[in-house]
């Protein structure tokens, strides 16, 4: 009899206990999704959801569980770890209006390296937090005191130990598969890679977290094989379409429409941190013109929009389309390709013009590890790599407490003459600059603020202080390319912006006249997912404004623009641009400005869509049946 109202304590204990622990998740879910801020409503769209972000919390609450064997451990860990995924996502979301992604985790580095750049004011949503830990403490606390005085201290066997771990791993992982590859779920939960803080609204944050684990793992695209490969390189013609016989029979290429000798001109690429056109993107007014020589930029120049599929960070995944030509659109979401794949040398634009015998540098102005460039660059067949490590950081080299553009552009000036003065090999130069990295939230003396927004709506002191900073990158242009407009030698140069600037949510929805939360992804790709670009050259070449285009396509689009030599792969790009001249992550615009999403079906140019997601697989993954088109 006693033994049997012992099994019946046993039994209500471990259910009073999991009762207890099923409130704490539910008390966890709440405050996490309160504090971080996401929306205006706490609970997911779906019961299933809110369902599985409650059980995730549980299962964090048995793994602390399994470790420490104390009811009082498992509701301090659970707050611990709900308090700082909450407020992690809290500053992330205001800096750069995207929430955390698994993948961020492999970014961690770079984050650290640069979150010492932002201003941390105190919140008030950190409060719930803060509640939320001090409940915690004074329930664990009550619980340890009733454990002591109840007796129940007894000792847990090893052999009891390790059932609970394997127990734990069992579940985690029947927990990862159901998330990730069961057909019960894949499709239910949705990661909305053009908006990941709408997932995080329709979800719930931790579900959506554990979801985008999903992302590590690349599957083939549907119909891949070698033999794909094979016939997508036969399908489509080796030279460009309709170029003259007899250009080809001189050695010459078509670009637009004419036929040019193939130049090895100089190449300067600089990708300016954060360089937008607000007053595109939005309207409103400022007490001077904040982009004056660049935006009256035309004589042998092709501009534009470069459509981008970041916003506020992420600044490597708009370097990479860059130099592979492959989009983004193709890849997980919200991976960084440069963290987790480029592993491996690569055909790429560096590497490409290293073998015709240019001069290969890059240069970036912060720590050389951010994204893992300097292993990166060497794979991408760059010979030098300058880092923050090559600057002085004298007062007159900075703006704020960053390497100006002015002092970029000296450097790149320098290293040229220094490479024209040991020999007469063509030059690359790829630049990365840093003067317009966020935070604006803090005022500097060295940071002359001229111009003001006039719009009085629109006021707002981090824009403000943001179109001082890019006002100064105008003029360091400006001397950079009157300087090569002296150089006898062909140079061209490619000027963009990595992605728009993190400001404020509520700037941005004053400027476009409509809540950011409330814009479809269309009116997102068209307004916030785009910065402007430049190619110029010091020589005569086929002027063009207006020519937008994706991130993807300007390398193909500066050797076209140059009179380069194309490879096969820049002549496929070349062939797709006129079909689809804008893919990115949010989306797909054609030649006639029409939106498509990328798994619309009712495309004209479905197939060589299709065929374009198996080169960006083969070029990056597929080591054993590598196309030699990207040669």
């Amino acid at each position: 009899m006693e033994s049997m109202k012992a099994d019946k304590s046993k039994v209500f204990r471990l259910f009073r206990g999991c009762v207890l622990l099923g409130i704490w998740a539910v008390v966890c879910f709440l405050a996490v999704e309160a504090a971080m801020h996401t929306g205006n409503r706490i609970l997911p769209k779906s019961a299933g959801a809110l369902i599985l972000n409650v059980y995730l919390y549980f299962l964090v609450e048995l793994v602390f569980l399994v470790l420490f064997r104390r009811l009082s451990a498992v509701l301090v860990g659970g707050a611990v770890f709900s308090s700082l995924f909450a407020a992690a996502n809290l500053y992330v979301i205001e800096f750069r209006q995207i929430p955390i992604y698994a993948t961020d985790l492999t970014t961690v580095g770079t984050a650290m390296q640069v979150a010492g750049e932002y201003e941390y004011r105190l919140k008030r949503e950190l409060l719930i937090l803060a509640g939320l830990i001090v409940a915690a403490v004074v329930l664990g606390i009550w619980l340890e005191r009733r454990r002591k005085k109840n007796g129940s201290h007894r000792r847990t066997g090893w052999r009891s130990y390790l059932a609970g771990l394997l127990g734990g791993v069992l579940l985690v992982a029947g927990s990862g598969y159901m998330l990730w590859f069961s057909p019960l779920l894949r499709n239910r939960i949705a990661l909305r890679n053009n908006r990941p803080i709408q997932s995080y609204i329709d979800s719930g944050g931790l579900l959506i977290f554990a979801k985008s684990f999903k992302v590590l793992f690349v599957e083939k695209p549907e119909g891949y094989s070698a033999a794909e490969i094979r016939r997508i390189e036969e399908t489509y013609p080796a030279e460009n379409p309709g170029e003259p016989e007899e250009a080809a029979a001189s050695g010459e290429k078509s670009v637009g429409n004419q036929a040019v000798t193939t130049r090895t001109p100089n190449v300067i690429i600089v990708m300016n941190e954060a360089l937008a056109d607000l007053q595109q993107t939005g309207s409103f007014e400022t007490s001077e013109e904040v982009l004056p020589f660049l935006s009256g930029l035309t004589e042998n120049t092709v501009s534009g929009r470069c459509y981008v599929s970041v916003f506020g960070g992420h600044t490597a995944n708009s370097e990479y389309e860059v130099l592979t030509g492959d989009s983004m659109a193709y890849l997980p979401a919200d991976i960084t390709p440069y963290q987790m794949y480029v592993k491996h040398d690569m055909a790429s634009l560096p590497r490409e013009l290293a073998e015709k015998g240019y001069r290969t540098l890059a240069m970036h102005p912060n720590a050389g590890s951010n994204y893992q460039r300097n292993a990166v660059y060497q794979h991408f067949g760059i010979e030098r790599f300058l880092t923050i490590d090559d600057f002085e950081q004298t007062p007159e080299n900075l703006v704020r407490r960053l390497i100006s553009d002015q002092a970029d552009v000296s450097r790149i000036i320098a290293e040229y003459e220094d490479c024209r003065a040991q020999g007469d090999e063509p030059y690359f130069m790829f630049n990365v600059t840093m003067q317009n990295h966020s935070s604006y939230s803090s005022a500097f003396d060295n940071l002359p603020e001229t111009i003001e927004i006039t719009t009085e709506n629109c006021q707002d002191e981090e824009a403000r202080r943001y179109l001082n900073l890019i006002r100064l990158t105008d003029a360091a242009m400006q001397a950079l390319i009157e300087y090569f407009e002296q150089i006898e030698e062909p140079t061209v140069i490619l000027l963009f912006g990595d992605h728009q600037p993190g400001l404020s949510e509520k700037f941005y929805s004053t400027i476009l006249g409509k809540e950011v939360r409330a814009l479809s992804a269309e009116e997102e790709l068209r307004s916030r997912y785009w910065t402007p670009y430049w190619i110029w050259a010091n020589y005569d070449i086929e002027e063009q404004t207006g020519r937008d285009v994706s991130a993807n396509y300007l390398q193909m689009l500066l050797k076209e623009t140059a009179g380069m030599e194309l490879t096969p792969y820049d002549r496929f790009l070349q062939r797709l641009s006129r079909e689809m001249p804008v893919i990115t992550v949010q989306g797909m615009i054609d030649s006639e400005d029409r939106y498509h999403r990328l798994q619309d079906t009712e495309v004209a140019c479905r197939q060589m869509l299709k065929d374009y997601e198996m080169l960006v697989y083969n070029h990056l993954f597929d080591r054993k049946n590598p196309s030699d088109w990207f040669q």
